[in-house]
């Protein structure tokens, strides 16, 4: 799963996924992905400054559900420092 709220980033992610053979499901916000990914992740793409829940939080959630604890998380951003 990819979670990023920029289009062309996450069509950009997705793209280089299926080509190395992962199939990608996309989602704009972590919301909205939590729920799903419970169902369908075997691992996880995520950006770090999303609108609501960021992907620090998100993956903070992931940890805390038995059903997602073992999912491998990728975290991206552009930002310049972690402060």
């Amino acid at each position: 799963m990819v979670v990023e709220d920029e289009p062309a980033i996450q069509e950009l992610i997705a793209c280089n996924l299926e080509l190395g053979g992962t199939p990608a499901f996309a989602r704009r916000d972590a919301s909205s992905a939590g729920p799903w990914c419970a169902l369908r992740c075997r691992s996880r793409v995520v950006d770090w400054m999303l609108p609501g829940m960021s992907g620090i939080e998100s993956r903070a959630r992931l940890r805390a559900d038995k059903r997602t604890q073992e999912v491998p998380v990728i975290m991206l951003t552009a930002r310049a420092d972690e402060a």
